[in-house]
């Protein structure tokens, strides 16, 4: 598997590979995602909020 955009940038950010980001994923019982350790668990969930308070502002609104 590729390291995702979050785990790019959380490796950076903390001055750790992908791939031991990578390694911390885990899925739960309801099939979502989540980290292992609490340091990227704490990025993961900032990084989803800011991704989805921007979600409705990335279409353009349709032309008539």
């Amino acid at each position: 598997m590729e390291p995702t955009d979050f785990e790019k940038w959380c490796a950076g950010e903390l001055g750790y590979s992908p791939e031991f980001i990578m390694i911390k994923r885990r899925k739960d019982f309801f099939g979502t995602t989540g980290y292992k350790s609490s340091d990227i668990e704490v990025r993961y969930r900032a990084w989803n909020a800011g991704v989805f308070s921007r979600l409705p502002y990335q279409t353009q609104p349709p032309e008539e």
